[in-house]
């Protein structure tokens, strides 16, 4: 997996999407297996709002740039 990604609609025959996490590599571990981390693109998802409004507990914050997924803050 290299990104996480939000479609956000479609033009014609061609989804629209927008990257919300993107893997950023480091390196490679002793098995050639990639190392790094998912970090955020500092998109705010379009279903972010529906998401909280059904009660899921998410901090807007994780959005913004420099999070990086794999470290925390």
């Amino acid at each position: 997996m290299t990104c996480i990604m939000e479609i956000t609609g479609m033009e014609k025959d061609t989804l629209l999407t927008q990257d919300i996490f993107r893997f950023r590599q480091t390196g490679l571990d002793r098995d050639g297996n990639a190392v790094g981390a998912f970090e955020a693109c500092g998109v705010r998802p379009k279903l972010l709002d529906r998401i909280l409004r059904e009660g899921c507990t998410l901090d807007p914050a994780i959005f913004a740039k420099p999070f990086n997924a794999g470290h925390g803050r």
